[in-house]
């Protein structure tokens, strides 16, 4: 399973509208809701009472995913804004190791 917070649709659909609407986001957003595979996750008023969990990380959307990632005993992926791609495959582990780091230790 993938596991898609709220938050990264709403991430994505911003980038989209950014970018001048290239994606017909509407059409994704059906595609990801009738695959078997992808489990869209709301975000509710009662899951910031777990931000503390998560506060060694500093951003906030950041720490919306990370929380989605951890009750879900998940992999984190993300990318920094250098566009290195991070990956935490312990859930709950708050210290992120990039994939290259990963792929090479």
């Amino acid at each position: 399973m993938l596991y898609i917070p709220a938050i990264v649709l709403a991430e994505i659909d911003f980038l989209n509208e950014k970018l001048g609407r290239p994606i017909d986001f509407g059409a994704c957003m059906a595609a990801l809701r009738s695959a078997s595979q992808f489990v869209l996750v709301p975000f509710n008023p009662e899951d910031t009472f777990e931000f503390d969990r998560d506060n060694a990380v500093p951003e906030m959307h950041d720490r919306i995913i990370v929380g989605v990632a951890r009750r879900f005993n998940a992999t984190y992926i993300s990318m920094d804004k250098d566009g290195e791609v991070l990956i935490d495959p312990r859930p709950g582990n708050q210290s992120h190791e990039s994939l290259r780091q990963l792929s090479s230790g």
